[in-house]
């Protein structure tokens, strides 16, 4: 990531708690997304996923039931209703995405929009 950031922009989504945060002229974005109902990581653990071999991501925090679980470590489980926070190549978040169960795509006004995948 470069040093020397000029801004921070959030991108509101469908739902007003999803944010997607691009740090202006920086290789890596930081994404929040829900874990939906019968996704690849519904059910899965941190250490199974390998989520920073592909996409690229690491988990910063994982939202659940109003509080937080810190740098989560692999014997984590995650389950629909989490939500994830992590930080990652651009090109990656499409890929992040998916495996949440959503499918990122770009609104009417060049923003990103999350709908559910299928």
């Amino acid at each position: 990531m470069r040093s020397a950031l000029r801004s921070l922009s959030v991108v509101p989504t469908t739902d007003a708690r999803q944010r997607i945060v691009a740090l202006a002229e920086a290789d890596e974005v930081v994404v929040r997304f829900p874990v939906a109902s019968n996704s690849t990581l519904d059910g899965s653990t941190l250490k199974d996923l390998r989520l920073n071999i592909e996409p690229g991501f690491t988990i910063l925090a994982v939202r659940r039931g109003g509080g937080y679980v810190y740098r989560p470590r692999g014997p984590v489980l995650l389950a629909a209703g989490d939500e994830v926070i992590a930080s990652g190549p651009e090109e990656g978040q499409v890929l992040l995405a998916a495996m949440c169960g959503w499918e990122l795509v770009e609104d009417d006004e060049g923003g990103d929009e999350l709908v559910p995948a299928g």
